[in-house]
């Protein structure tokens, strides 16, 4: 059996999808949840082939790209469906979650200004917050498993819950109308295999962590 060493910052975000895998597919792994400055310390020591997280190593080599990572595991693990259909719902559902996250990002993740992340916030929810959710809501509305392909658990259904997690997080009363998204968040985190993970993780203010990171690179471009 190979061994998996997954490095990644203590907070969750997209690359959180990884690790959910690895627990529901019961394969052991070192979860090396690091914050900024072991970051910085990897990336002088040249341990990092594109200068950052996440990266995935395993039998000796070093993979990079959360996407990338994340569907090698989902194939390696059996949460890539049957077949070339399944496949293309999965990604689209996937594509579709990475994309709520992208626009999400700057409200979420790193403006710390009070008026700009605002207006960022309200920029979201009145046009791509309404464009994307939509979406995956009447996918699992049509679904007779609960699960967004066939009636068996996929990355598809790990990512979408990444993603509204995240969402809940920071905006559950913008979630309020997206009753199918809401309840599949329900039934993801109460998976007996991801329940222990899901009730210690410790959730780390995201934002003042970037703010942290973004600080440092200022003051490496400055040497």
């Amino acid at each position: 059996m190979p061994s998996y060493k997954y490095t990644y910052f203590h907070f969750k975000a997209r690359p959180e999808t990884c690790r959910l895998l690895f627990l529901l597919a019961g394969v052991e792994y070192e979860n090396n949840a690091i914050d900024h400055d072991k970051y910085w310390a990897l990336k002088a020591a040249g341990k990092l082939p594109l200068s950052q997280l996440p990266i995935l190593e395993t039998e000796g080599k070093v993979f990079v790209q959360s996407r990338a990572i994340q569907r090698y595991l989902a194939r390696k693990f059996g949460f890539y469906g049957n077949g070339i259909e399944d496949e293309l719902l999965i990604d689209e559902a996937v594509e579709t979650a990475e994309e709520i996250l992208d626009y999400a990002m700057p409200w979420v993740y790193r403006e710390l200004d009070e008026k700009k992340n605002a207006e960022s916030r309200k920029d979201y929810w009145e046009s791509h917050g309404p464009r994307l959710l939509p979406f995956l809501e009447k996918r699992l509305e049509g679904s007779t498993s609960g699960f967004f392909v066939g009636d068996a658990l996929t990355v598809a259904d790990v990512s979408v819950f990444n993603a509204v997690d995240i969402l809940y997080d920071c905006a559950p009363e913008e979630l309020a109308p997206y009753k199918h998204l809401l309840s599949h968040r329900t039934r993801i985190a109460s998976n007996p295999k991801l329940t222990k993970y899901l009730g210690e993780r410790q959730l780390v203010p995201i934002r003042q962590t970037f703010l942290g990171i973004l600080a440092l690179k200022e003051e490496e471009k400055s040497k």
